[in-house]
């Protein structure tokens, strides 16, 4: 039994020497402008390639490095995408039969551009061709012309792993550009048929996290599927949402400023803050023909709450039927300052209005719904109330008329 064991060691260790020995003397990067050649033949545009290698990553691995696709050779413009490395596993028994297999995938350092075009489609630069120029982009889901499918790459990863990312989204419907950084994911990827079996991913926006899985297909024409999104320590830059409520109840003359003037300092706070910190989040969507659709969602903020369902639209707008509920405190608080919302607070002391999200992703807009403010100000009490407000800012401009004269 004991010459069974030292004879499969011998063989294990005179395998691995094997497997040493070919991974120091084959000279991989020979075959470097031929897979230049293959990459340039299947993506339509000139490739830049450094160092092709074999190394052991618990079975051999072929690596590329410094790979990028290029617009073309000679304008000397950036690259339209950029590896770092590309590290592909090789099954080690098809190998030894003179099969060539892929087992999983690793991407280090990736940095890429996605456009979304005016009707909706997605072009990734370098991975999809652009229209030509003049012309509009395609906007059906139909499969590809044959000399589009001709370019496609033909490829399928069971495991495919990326690490310290980066991605640009461009939208017609965003002031800016969204970069994000530090992207991880693991996924099944399908280039042939332009579908994403996303497991688990995780990427860094302005300081906010947001984390997802789910599925997507056609992903360069109109992409659909279903995606669960967390995110954590999101922030809306140059909007607050609250005050931006306050501001549009123009159903209560002067109620910002009342409010502002009255307010104790740290809830006045709430109305002068630049941006809105979103408190962790989960949010279930699906997409459609392009379309993004909110089910139903619960977002919040140390001051409100905003629930509802919704829709991202093509042409990049956002349209959200929502109710807006304000934190028991600090709705307390707006009371004491202007008695006349306590008509617009529910059975737990919270101010609650349905409202309207719209604009974009970036610069959203909230509208409350006028006609139900209405509603509560001009019952009996509140016709009372409205008139002592009316009347207190009637005094109000009436005494500074008479200070100016």
């Amino acid at each position: 039994m004991k010459k069974v064991h030292y004879l499969l060691l011998f063989l294990f260790l005179l395998a691995a020497i094997g497997v040493g020995l070919f991974l120091a003397t084959f000279d991989a990067d020979r075959y470097r402008p031929m897979v230049s050649r293959r990459l340039e033949a299947a993506i339509g545009r000139p490739v830049r390639l450094q160092k092709i290698s074999l190394q052991w990553r618990g079975g051999i691995a072929a690596e590329m490095h410094g790979l990028a696709i290029l617009e073309d050779r000679t304008s000397g413009s950036p690259p339209l995408l950029e590896v770092g490395s590309v590290s592909a596993l090789l099954q080690l028994m098809p190998l030894l039969r003179g099969n060539l297999q892929i087992g999983s995938v690793l991407i280090q350092a990736p940095s890429i551009r996605v456009v979304r075009r005016a009707d909706g489609t997605i072009e990734i630069p370098g991975l999809t061709p652009a229209p030509p120029a003049g012309a509009p982009a395609a906007a059906s889901s139909s499969p590809a012309p044959a000399s589009r499918a001709g370019r496609a790459i033909s490829l399928l990863i069971q495991e495919l792993e990326v690490l310290e990312g980066r991605l640009t989204f461009s939208d017609p419907g965003l002031p800016s550009p969204l970069t994000l950084e530090e992207i991880r994911l693991k996924a099944g990827l399908d280039l042939r048929a332009e579908q994403v079996d996303l497991k688990e991913a995780s990427a860094k926006l302005d300081g906010g996290t947001f984390s997802a899985k789910g599925m997507i297909r056609h992903f360069t024409t109109r992409p659909e599927g279903e995606l669960y999104l967390r995110g954590e320590k999101i922030r809306l830059s140059n909007v607050n949402l609250l005050r931006e409520l306050f501001d549009r109840l123009t159903i209560l003359p002067g109620l910002t400023d009342t409010l502002l003037s009255r307010l104790p300092p740290s809830y006045a706070q709430k109305l002068t803050e630049k941006d809105t910190l979103l408190l962790p989040f989960d949010l279930h969507f699906t997409l459609e023909n392009g379309v993004v659709s909110f089910p139903q969602f619960q977002v919040a903020t140390d001051s409100f709450e905003l629930t509802g369902s919704g829709r991202y639209g093509l042409d990049g707008s956002l349209d959200v039927p929502a109710r807006i509920t304000v934190q028991p405190d600090l709705s307390q608080a707006l009371v004491r300052s202007v008695e006349e919302l306590r008509l617009l607070a529910d059975g737990r002391q919270r101010i609650m209005l349905p409202v309207r999200v719209t604009g974009t992703v970036r610069k959203p807009s909230v509208s409350p719904d006028l006609q139900y403010v209405a509603s509560k100000l001009f019952s009996n009490q509140g016709q009372e109330l409205v008139g002592e407000l009316l009347n207190k800012v009637l005094e109000k401009k009436k005494k500074k008329k008479e200070e100016k004269q």
